[in-house]
């Protein structure tokens, strides 16, 4: 099995590290708010509730991250 050659990434996606950082917490967040259906099922309406805030609060966090690797990201002149 191969290793991700993260210079090699960076290059092709023009991130800086921190942006590429980013962007991976906000991917793993958006997959966590995925398999919170598939881990919890919801019997009752306050199960369904919880499990819906969830992955409301699984979806800010990655929007949070994208949008704090947008910041991070340098701007060209």
């Amino acid at each position: 099995m191969k290793a991700i050659d993260l210079t090699k990434l960076k290059e092709m996606l023009h991130l800086p590290t921190a942006s590429l950082i980013a962007m991976f917490f906000g991917i793993a967040c958006v997959v966590a708010a995925i398999v919170t259906g598939f881990l919890y099922k919801a019997t009752t309406l306050n199960d369904w509730e919880a499990i819906q805030t969830w992955r409301i609060e699984w979806l800010l966090a990655a929007a949070v991250a994208f949008i704090l690797g947008i910041l991070l990201k340098p701007r060209e002149a």
